[in-house]
């Protein structure tokens, strides 16, 4: 069999996890033993915090300006460290997300005059902070 097609892969089995890799290889990390030291416990959960915040920008989309991301993620922030403690943002609340390219596009589409739809991208933008 070729390896081309295969993928590694990572099994977590009581506390074990298996990396299988391509080649045919293992490694076995006894997790754990990682996780009773405390400051690598505190460790993994800034990691993890600090990647959530990260991924909640992943599909943002392109042209999404500095002041979009940072408000994406400070939603999610928010949203963690809320009394909900909410881990995901309602796919309504997503679906709203759309970058300035893909709004100056529809606005095209829609016959909208240049200066006007740039205004209103502008003003939405605005009632958003």
């Amino acid at each position: 069999m070729t390896t081309q097609n295969k993928k590694a892969s990572w099994k977590l089995v009581e506390g074990v996890a298996t990396y299988n890799a391509v080649d045919g290889s293992i490694a076995e990390f006894d997790l754990d033993s990682a996780l009773f030291n405390p400051e690598i416990t505190k460790m993994l959960m800034y990691y993890g915090l600090k990647q959530k915040l990260a991924d909640s920008i992943a599909g943002i989309g392109k042209g999404a300006t500095d002041d979009m991301k940072i408000a994406d993620m400070t939603d999610t922030y928010v949203r963690l460290t809320g009394t909900d403690g909410q881990w995901n943002k309602a796919s309504t609340e997503r679906a709203k997300l759309i970058t300035e390219a893909e709004f100056m596009e529809k606005a095209q589409e829609q016959g909208v005059p240049e200066e006007m739809a740039k205004t209103m991208w502008e003003l939405a933008r605005t009632a958003q902070k």
